[in-house]
């Protein structure tokens, strides 16, 4: 991600809106061109999600103080 990205929270949706995944996402790792962010190992309450595809909304504030967000549909494969 961006250097200029302080915060990241990533909420992962199922087909019928139900919420999968909410959480504040911790940082893993320092690079140059910036932060890498843990992710969403496809599980729900510990157990591992079938292939299907979800809703997702992603969350983030730069280093300014304004936060952003970016949806979308990602599918999860095995």
């Amino acid at each position: 991600s961006s250097p200029n990205v302080e915060e990241v929270r990533l909420q992962i949706f199922s087909r019928t809106g139900g919420t999968v995944f909410d959480e504040q996402l911790e940082p893993t790792e320092q690079l140059p061109q910036g932060i890498v962010w843990q992710g969403w190992d496809g599980a729900y309450k510990s157990k591992p999600l079938n292939p299907q595809l979800f809703a997702y909304q992603l969350w983030y504030r730069a280093i300014q103080g304004e936060w952003k967000n970016i949806s979308g549909e990602v599918s999860l494969v095995k």
